[in-house]
């Protein structure tokens, strides 16, 4: 689209041959207008206001009725306006109290509060970067009903997804009654409706709502409602961090993938992932992760760095020591199938190198870091954590020294250690050969204090 991918200049230069060279001379369906008006929008923007008179004196030539460009105009300016009260301090009645001052005055560019305006001042404040303002939500929903303005499903959908975007999950009950209140008011629930509930249930605090996630799944199932691949991606990561036993995870993920299935839902890379990351991080079933991805394959889904870092990070946890021969082959793989290593995959295989149960695997970890920097992917403060940590892990031969070197690279790259940085490096000192390095220690202990970086139990 236009506005999704900045390609205004080419929507008016297609206009324009469309509308002005002598061989085309043909008129504007409304669709076209619409996209036109958009371009318009952008060219204002970018300064070239000839270029827009000409489009708009083009179009009233046609006899299309400009103001339908005004009113796209207008209505797009309130809802950036809108956005940036939202993404402000401000929350509840403060905000909704300056959104609807605004919303009056919109009236007298005669722009009604409509279902498909209301709907898109829903989606922004489902969807901010920071966490939803689900009371705005709730106070947009009143204000169109006493306006008589109906709200459809997209409607009641955009406020239960603000309200499982709430802090800790704390509003699942309102969102189940804002469901049943749907319901009551004769609108049909369809299945991305089903997803958001369940993502709000799943999010409630401690995962305390799984089951009922799991009834309302059967709910849908039962009203012939065809699930999507977001309701199982929902359902999944509820299950996930359930708190369910191991075996009772890997049979309800299992029963679930072959429902939807046999649904007649193609499954997508989205869905292999929510079930390998059941697979390898709950079940510690990484093997079965592994042999995952020969399914995905065989369902014509490619899987993506993503998929292999899920199965890596069940290798890095595996209990015992990770199991660092065959996070390398799938490292290998992954790269042979032409998937990109990305900071979470290197950070990640670093995290195996360090978790090994013999600790002899810092020189595989200093490898893959040089690898990484080499590759152009910048490290974070966990990647240094991580390499540090595994300069530390055996008893009476540290890599003290290495450790210094990367712990000074950390602070050379402009990224803070914190308290776990300083934990990892203390280690190293504890566990040098010969004895502890008591010196560096306390020196790096004041720097820490020097730094502001309150130490910890650890």
């Amino acid at each position: 689209s236009v506005e999704e991918g900045g390609q205004w200049e080419r929507v008016l230069g297609l206009y324009e041959e469309m509308v002005l060279k002598e061989r085309y001379r043909l008129n504007p369906t409304q669709s076209v207008v619409l996209q036109v008006a958009c371009a318009l929008n952008f060219a204002r923007k970018a300064g070239q206001e000839e270029r827009v008179s000409q489009a708009l004196e083009e179009l009233q030539m046609k006899g299309v009725d400009i103001s339908l460009i005004s009113y796209r105009r207008v209505v797009g300016r309130f809802v950036d306006t809108v956005r940036n009260l939202l993404q402000g301090e401000k929350r509840g009645h403060a905000v909704w109290n300056d959104v609807l001052r605004r919303l009056k005055r919109l009236g007298f560019h005669g722009v009604s509060t409509d279902v498909e305006l209301c709907n898109r001042l829903l989606e922004v404040a489902a969807s901010l970067p920071g966490g939803s303002q689900w009371e705005f939500s709730l106070l947009l929903l009143d204000h169109m009903k006493e306006r008589g303005v109906q709200p459809d499903e997209m409607t009641w959908r955009s406020v239960i997804d603000a309200l499982s975007r709430a802090p800790r999950g704390s509003q699942w009950a309102r969102a189940l009654s804002v469901f049943d209140q749907m319901q009551s008011e004769g609108c049909t629930p369809t299945s991305d409706t089903f997803a958001v509930l369940i993502q709000a249930l799943g999010r409630a605090r401690g995962w305390s709502q799984w089951k009922k996630a799991l009834g309302i799944f059967q709910t849908m199932r039962n009203s012939g409602i065809v699930p999507t691949s977001r309701v199982f991606v929902c359902l999944l990561r509820a299950l996930e961090k359930s708190g369910e036993t191991q075996s009772t995870c890997l049979s309800v993920a299992t029963r679930l993938f072959d429902d939807i299935k046999a649904a007649g839902v193609v499954p997508n890379v989205d869905m292999y992932n929510a079930l390998i990351s059941i697979l390898a991080k709950n079940t510690g079933d990484t093997l079965a992760a592994v042999k995952m991805l020969g399914e995905m394959t065989r369902d014509g889904c490619e899987p993506t760095s993503t998929t292999f870092n899920l199965i890596l990070n069940g290798f890095a946890n595996t209990a015992g020591g990770s199991q660092c021969e065959w996070a390398q082959y799938l490292f290998r793989v992954m790269k042979q199938r032409g998937v990109k290593p990305t900071l979470i995959t290197y950070s990640t295989m670093i995290n195996v190198m360090s978790n090994a149960c013999d600790g002899s695997k810092w020189e595989e970890a200093l490898e893959l870091f040089e690898e990484m920097k080499e590759q152009k992917v910048m490290p974070d403060s966990i990647t240094y954590n991580t390499l540090i940590k595994a300069m530390r892990t055996i008893p009476g031969d540290s890599q003290w020294e290495k450790a210094i070197e990367v712990f000074e690279e950390m602070k050379n790259q402009g990224i803070q250690p914190d308290p776990y940085s300083y934990s990892n490096l203390f280690r190293c000192f504890a566990n040098a050969e010969g004895g502890s390095k008591v010196d560096e220690a306390l020196f790096y202990f004041q720097d820490m204090r020097a730094q502001g970086v309150q130490p910890n139990m650890r």
